[in-house]
């Protein structure tokens, strides 16, 4: 067990290792190789438009709530300077959409910053889990998905 910033890196964990040595040290681990066979990773490593049609096919349409602010905003979703309200605006809008609104942003600097509250896998990309697999933890636990770009 290697050790970066006092948090353990393991390689290669399985179902024992994970419960006997990250869950009982109750402590934050980065679990490396764990999801590199995944197809969503095998899409990353492609270009972004690889990774959200790869997102897309998955997608069922259900809104996700999603915040966007103005590129001067630098990723800083914030109060307004009389904090009577925000600089950012935020509304439910299709996965898809939002995937969209990314690849738009793609390689622009001074884009527009755009977060993703966690998405529900099973509500949203319901085939997700089924070809992404983790086998560490209980399977009733309903998986999440966070996205933010700036």
């Amino acid at each position: 067990m290697a050790a970066s910033h006092n948090i353990a890196e393991l390689q290669h964990v399985d179902f024992e290792t994970f419960h006997n040595i990250v869950v009982s040290a109750n402590k934050p681990a980065l679990l490396l190789s764990l999801v590199q066979e995944w197809l969503a990773i095998g899409q990353r490593r492609g270009p972004a438009a690889a990774t959200c049609g790869y997102l897309e096919r998955l997608d069922n349409g259900k809104p996700v709530y999603t915040i966007a602010a103005a590129p001067a905003a630098r990723g800083r979703f914030f109060y307004s300077d009389d904090l009577r309200g925000v600089k950012f605006k935020r509304g439910q809008i299709p996965f898809a959409q939002v995937l969209a609104q990314l690849l738009t942003q793609d390689d622009k600097p001074d884009g527009h910053s755009i977060a993703v509250r966690a998405i529900s896998i099973r509500e949203t990309l319901p085939e997700f889990e089924n070809e992404n697999r983790v086998n560490l933890i209980d399977a009733s636990l309903p998986p999440t998905m966070w996205k933010r770009s700036f």
